[in-house]
């Protein structure tokens, strides 16, 4: 009988056909950050310097955006031209922990 103790191991003490799955998945599979964890919010990048809240200037906001690696807006009317363009802080920060992790990871394989 499989209790929840022993619920990850069969009978003969080896591991299931799911936890193996599980555990071979979460070694080879790169987990994507949980958006959960950071703020639900919407940034304009500053106008000059670094903002406050992520510590990047307004080019690095834009390079990001362009290359798909974090989430952006434009606001604007239907047919205008121009608009305001907004940074999604939580997929900002998410993107600078990611970054520093595969740094640290790198540097400790050196």
């Amino acid at each position: 009988m499989v209790t929840p103790a022993n619920k990850a191991t069969a009978g003969n003490g080896e591991k299931s056909r799911h936890a193996r799955a599980a555990a071979t998945s979460a070694k080879t599979k790169k987990s994507a950050p949980d958006l959960r964890r950071y703020p639900d919010r919407w940034i304009k990048a500053p106008v000059r310097g670094y903002c406050p809240d992520t510590g990047l200037t307004r080019a690095a906001f834009y390079q990001l955006a362009d290359g798909g690696k974090i989430k952006t807006a434009c606001i604007r009317k239907p047919g205008a031209i121009r608009g305001n363009r907004l940074f999604h802080l939580g997929s900002v920060l998410a993107f600078l922990d990611v970054t520093a992790q595969e740094t640290a990871a790198r540097e400790v394989k050196a």
